[in-house]
C-alpha cells in the first residue's frame, strides 16, 4: 500500500517523462522496443545480465562494435526510466563489448578535398 500522496505519485511520474532527452527519445524508445520484441519471441520475462549478454551477442554478429555501444547506452537510460534497472554495473557485458570493440578500425570515409570542391563546383553545368 502506497502511503504517498496522489500528487507526489503523479508530479514524480511527470519527472520521469522528462529523463530521456527529448530531441532523440524516439532513438530511445525504437531501441527499447527492439530489445523488448527479442524478449517476447524468446519468451523472456526479466532483464539481467546474462538475457542482455545473450542479446548482444546475437547483435554483434549484425552491427559493428561503435553500433553496440551506442545501442547499449541508448538501452542503459532507458531502462533506468523505464525498468528501474542499472545495466551500468554489468560487468561482463561491459567486457564483452570491449572485446569484441579490440581491433576494430572504422572505415575511413573519403573525404573531397577544398580543390576538388572547387574544380567541381567550376566545371558543373549551371543550367539543369
Amino acid at each position: 500500500m502506497n502511503t504517498l500522496p496522489k500528487f507526489v505519485q503523479e508530479n514524480a511520474q511527470k519527472a520521469t517523462e522528462t529523463l530521456l532527452p527529448l530531441k532523440s527519445k524516439e532513438k530511445y524508445e525504437k531501441e527499447f522496443q527492439t530489445f523488448t520484441a527479442w524478449q517476447s519471441k524468446h519468451k523472456i520475462f526479466t532483464i539481467n545480465e546474462t538475457v542482455l549478454l545473450s542479446y548482444f551477442q546475437e547483435l554483434s554478429e549484425k552491427y559493428t562494435p561503435t553500433s553496440l555501444w551506442t545501442k547499449y547506452s541508448l538501452l542503459k537510460s532507458t531502462f533506468i526510466v523505464k525498468k528501474k534497472t542499472d545495466i551500468s554495473n554489468y560487468n561482463q557485458l561491459i567486457y564483452f563489448l570491449k572485446v569484441k570493440s579490440k581491433g576494430y578500425k572504422p572505415k575511413k570515409s573519403q573525404v573531397l578535398t577544398g580543390d576538388q570542391v572547387f574544380e567541381f563546383i567550376k566545371r558543373a553545368p549551371n543550367d539543369i
